[in-house]
C-alpha cells in the first residue's frame, strides 16, 4: 500500500506561505514543524472548541476564522489555553 502523500508543517509555512503573500509566525516553538500534515481538507475547529472532538481529523490544518477567535475571546486566558490544549490533545489522538 503507497504512502499517503504529506507536506511537513515546516514546508508549508516556509517559503510555500511567502509565495502566497501570508505572513506567518511561528508562536508556539519549533517542535511542531516536522508533523506531516497529510489531508487536503481543513479542520474547523469550531465544534472542537464547542467539547465536540469526534470532529476532530490527524493530519489536517487547523483553522481558526473569526468565530473561533470570538468564542475564544470570551473566556478568560485560563480557560483558553485549556481549550486550546483539549483540541490538540484530541487532534493527536485522533486516527
Amino acid at each position: 500500500m503507497p504512502d499517503t502523500p504529506s507536506v511537513t508543517v515546516a514546508a508549508l509555512i516556509g517559503s510555500r506561505a511567502e509565495a502566497l503573500g501570508l505572513k506567518v509566525e511561528v508562536l508556539g516553538g519549533t517542535a511542531g514543524l516536522t508533523r506531516p500534515i497529510t489531508s487536503p481538507h481543513v479542520q474547523k475547529t469550531g465544534l472542537a472548541f464547542a467539547g465536540y472532538e469526534e470532529y476532530l481529523h490527524a493530519g489536517r490544518v487547523l483553522v481558526l476564522g473569526e468565530s473561533e477567535v470570538r468564542f475564544l475571546e470570551r473566556h478568560t486566558p485560563e480557560q483558553q489555553s485549556a481549550i486550546a490544549a483539549r483540541t490538540v490533545s484530541a487532534i493527536l489522538h485522533a486516527s
